[in-house]
């Protein structure tokens, strides 16, 4: 990962524990940090393309073919996503 991708993900990672974890006093080990910060940002991408295919106009004039790969991209993340918190759960990091 680049230097600018590992800042990101430190400012990412560092109001992740300091929403989630700090309150616990839940020490991480480095693959937990790697989980909490991809389930912070698949929860951020889930509710972007939701919010777009829900409430923007622009997603009705879309090709038809382009909105139904667009929903069934999103039943694939919320999929995804199910799955994940699923493994956090049992890291207790969740």
């Amino acid at each position: 990962m680049h230097a600018e991708g590992q800042r990101f993900e430190s400012v990412i990672l560092h109001k992740i524990k300091k929403n989630y974890i700090d309150n616990k006093n839940i020490v991480l080990q480095p693959h937990q940090e790697r989980m909490l910060v991809e389930l912070n940002e698949l929860r951020d991408k889930v509710n972007k393309l939701s919010i777009f295919i829900n409430e923007n106009v622009l997603f009705k004039k879309l090709d038809i073919e382009e909105q139904k790969d667009m929903e069934n991209q999103l039943s694939a993340m919320k999929s995804y996503l199910n799955c994940f918190e699923s493994r956090c759960k049992r890291q207790n990091i969740l």
